[in-house]
């Protein structure tokens, strides 16, 4: 496929790059600023002054937005803009911004889901010392700055409305979601949903309609789960992992619901033992179906906000988007086995010196995931040797996180056998030794494991997780694997 133009890159990063905070709309203008100042390479001081005053703009009003979709927290430069307006001087908040606020968006600003065609496209830098600005930067800036610029503040103001608070009617809102809570179930692997699924929706992404072929999918609640807390298949689709996650929890349109009516109506029209479990879940006629499923989504609006929709409009739809549909289609191009890094798939030869002893278990379980991998989805392992294999994690928490699997079938690693533990060991060093000679942007590594339900375990297969760290892809990773229980991580907090 045809590759995109830098500005159609610039217009993907904008409007479809994934937002926790407003960092990445305030670089943008940031760098827009310092090449309306005619300025190509500038000293770190100067970029953490333009970048502050940004935020400057946006924050010195009577009643300043949220700029974190985390409401129980403050970004650096919320509480930097505050603390300047008490007792904290412009040269002190300068040096602060520089040293605690570009640890994430400058590295990730230009990330889109993999594509390495944009990395670079736009500045250099040298972390701490200086950024250089691009001539297809100052070619963007100089076409068309002011339809540029009202993009990164339409987006903006977009992301405030959706961290500041959702709903205004909490006595409505709560009582709604007790209706959801009394009926919870807990969260499944819906992984197990994705052949029937296929087979109602024909491989394409419910949200955008491009092809899900050579495309990490992801099972989706229409109607988010933070409410209905529940996996019914009546509000499960398959969506790209870009769609899925640039929807989050946000209502999406009218036009979305109808769309999951009739896919739900061409279940019930099957002889698949699911049209039951719809039948109890909305009703016993088509009528009575979608009555109910309009009732679902009123509740969602309720308790979510009427304006906090997916896309900031009630009948935003990236199917009928072309440029999207060219971004999604770009974008899965470079996650198939051919376009993506050279990862090559290893055969590791057995260090360990002892054999394996009958356990008295099986060696394969049916309907497993993993044991699946094995035999019908071999061309997603990485490396592997007599006991273990290796594949990337299909919902990544960061790029090249990767899980290591015993081939025999055990629920948790209490239940490994020596040998097992020392070939996921082995190529666990494999495939870090790899991971860091080919990015160079790790600096660091989770390695954990969910034993029991209560741990959060959803896959009863025993795997172990290898998560790159990256500097400032959390604010405060001091803590690491102790932020699995909220508000335990930063310890010295606790003294």
């Amino acid at each position: 496929m045809e590759n995109f133009s830098p500005e159609e890159y610039w217009k993907a990063i904008v409007l479809y790059g994934l937002n926790a905070s407003t960092y990445k709309i305030a670089f943008g203008k940031t760098l827009l600023a310092l090449c309306e100042q005619g300025q190509n390479k500038v000293s770190w001081e100067v970029l953490s002054k333009e970048f502050l005053n940004q935020y400057q703009i946006r924050l010195n009003i009577d009643k300043p937005m949220p700029q974190l979709d985390n409401s129980s927290r403050k970004t650096v430069m919320e509480r930097v803009v505050e603390s300047m307006k008490f007792n904290l001087s412009l040269d002190e908040a300068v040096s602060e911004v520089g040293k605690n606020a570009f640890g994430d968006v400058i590295h990730r600003f230009d990330n889109l889901s993999g594509i390495d065609d944009v990395k670079g496209m736009f500045y250099q830098f040298q972390d701490g010392k200086y950024i250089e600005l691009t001539d297809k930067l100052f070619f963007i800036h100089s076409k068309n700055l002011t339809e540029v610029e009202d993009e990164l503040n339409a987006r903006w103001s977009l992301l405030e409305g959706a961290f500041s608070m959702v709903g205004h009617n909490y006595e409505l809102s709560n009582d709604i979601r007790s209706i959801y809570l009394q009926s919870a179930t807990e969260r499944k692997n819906l992984t197990t949903q994705i052949p029937f699924l296929q087979g109602y929706q024909g491989n394409i992404c419910f949200y955008c309609g491009e092809s899900l072929h050579n495309t990490a999918t992801h099972v989706d609640h229409v109607l988010p789960r933070q409410v209905l807390h529940n996996d019914e298949i009546w509000n499960l689709v398959l969506s790209h992992d870009h769609c899925n996650l640039s929807k989050l929890d946000s209502i999406v349109g009218l036009h979305y619901i109808e769309k999951l009516h009739k896919r739900n109506e061409n279940i019930m029209r099957s002889n698949h033992p699911w049209k039951k479990k719809i039948e109890l879940a909305l009703g016993s006629s088509d009528e009575k179906r979608k009555s109910k499923l309009m009732w679902h989504y009123e509740n969602i609006k309720s308790v979510i906000g009427h304006n906090h929709y997916w896309g900031g409009i009630k009948n935003y739809n990236p199917e009928t988007d072309p440029f999207y549909r060219k971004f999604i289609s770009q974008m899965t191009s470079y996650k198939t086995p051919s376009k993506s890094k050279n990862i090559p798939k290893t055969i590791i030869q057995d260090s360990f010196d002892f054999e394996m002893k009958p356990i008295g278990k099986k060696m394969t379980e049916k309907n497993c995931l993993f044991c699946d991998v094995q035999t019908i989805d071999r061309n997603r392992i990485i490396a592997e040797n007599s006991l273990a294999y290796a594949i990337r994690d299909g919902f990544p928490v960061t790029e090249g996180h990767t899980l290591f699997i015993p081939k025999r079938h055990t629920i948790d690693y209490f239940g490994l056998v020596p040998a097992e533990v020392s070939a996921i060991n082995q190529l666990m060093e494999a495939q870090r030794k790899f991971l860091l000679e080919t990015d160079s942007t790790i600096g660091g590594f989770n390695i954990g494991m969910n034993c029991g339900e209560i741990a959060g375990q959803s896959v009863w297969h025993c795997h172990v997780h290898l998560i790159p760290r990256r500097k400032g892809d959390v604010e405060y990773p001091k803590g690491g694997v102790r932020h699995v229980i909220p508000y335990k991580g930063n310890y010295e907090d606790l003294r």
